[in-house]
Formats: structure tokens, C-alpha cells, sequence
């Protein structure tokens, strides 16, 4: 797997052949663009070579044209755009995944935060090391989640990242059918 995180200004333009080379090695890739990124010529053609998709509420508004928060027609939107699961971190209120058929929400455990730094991206990588152990979309989520609320509970981007036998919060996901 390769984790494609923000690339911004002159280092956006490297995104495409940072994924022409992994994909020629068959490489599954996880692209958390940036608003760079996403304003890239060739941007549609980008996202489509992804296996995940993550953006935050914003990223994914841009890209959709559609206002922040309105997960559904949001979906709608990505459905017709790209083919791959899609997250879309919102902050406080949680996030929500698609995967092709159902939709997932998931709440954020209401906690302390001492740093948001690094929030976005202890969630991405905590869904990512879920998959890439075969724990499933709801398992992954949940993964997500706890490492980034791990995270922003203590200072520093990359502190308070879960270890591995670390004990998981309760968090309960809505899972529906996508219409």
C-alpha cells in the first residue's frame, strides 16, 4: 500500500507520477488529497487510479461543488466521480465511508482535546492499517477513530498513536443501504 497524504504547491504536481510508478508495481493506493491536488489539471483522472479516497469535509465539498455537510448528496456526487471507498472526515462530528454499497457513520466520543494536529491524518492511517489487516470497513472505522481521538488527546501530530493489543472505545456505527 502506498499512502498518498497532502501534497501542496509545486510538490502537487508530483502526485501523478508518484502514481504511475506504484500502480505499474500494482501497489494499492490511498489518496488524501490536497485542495492543490484536487485543483490539478488532471485530477479526475488522479482519484479514479485510487483504491481509498479520504478528504476532510471541505476537500470533498470542493471537489463535489456541493456545501459542506451534506453527506448524502455529497455521496451522490462522489459516486459519479470516482469508483473507490470513500471517507470524508468531519472534524468533531465524526466522519462518514462509502464503499461502493453501504454508507457508514461514524461519531466522534466527545473527549478533551489538547492538539488537533495530526487528527485528520492519525484517522486515515488507523482506517488504513484496519484494511490492510482484513478487519472489514466497520472495524476499520472504528480503528480509525480511536487512534485519532488517541491522538488529539495528547500534544504533538504524531503522539498518542494507538500500539497494537491497545484496548478500543466503544463506538457505535450506522451502517445503511446507499439509495
Amino acid at each position: 500500500w502506498l499512502y498518498l497524504a497532502p501534497l501542496w504547491g509545486e510538490a502537487a504536481k508530483l502526485t501523478d507520477k508518484l502514481l504511475n510508478l506504484v500502480k505499474q508495481q500494482r501497489i494499492k493506493v490511498v489518496i488524501n488529497p490536497s485542495l492543490d491536488q484536487l485543483r490539478l489539471k488532471n485530477s479526475q483522472q488522479i482519484l479514479s487510479q485510487a483504491d481509498v479516497l479520504i478528504l476532510n469535509s471541505d476537500e470533498a465539498s470542493f471537489l463535489t461543488q456541493v456545501k459542506p455537510y451534506q453527506e448524502t448528496k455529497i455521496i451522490q456526487c462522489l459516486t459519479l466521480k470516482v469508483k473507490q471507498v470513500v471517507v470524508i472526515t468531519k472534524g468533531k462530528e465524526g466522519a462518514v465511508a462509502f464503499d461502493g454499497r453501504f454508507v457508514y457513520e461514524i461519531p466522534a466520543p466527545r473527549v478533551k482535546v489538547v492538539d488537533a494536529t495530526g487528527a485528520g491524518d492519525s484517522f486515515g492511517s488507523g482506517f488504513i492499517s484496519g484494511l490492510i489487516h482484513g478487519k472489514g470497513m466497520e472495524k476499520s472505522l472504528k480503528l480509525a477513530m480511536a487512534n485519532a481521538i488517541s491522538n488529539i488527546q495528547v500534544m504533538g501530530a504524531n503522539q498518542g498513536l494507538l500500539q497494537k493489543n491497545d484496548k478500543l472505545p466503544e463506538i457505535k456505527i450506522k451502517k445503511r443501504l446507499f439509495k
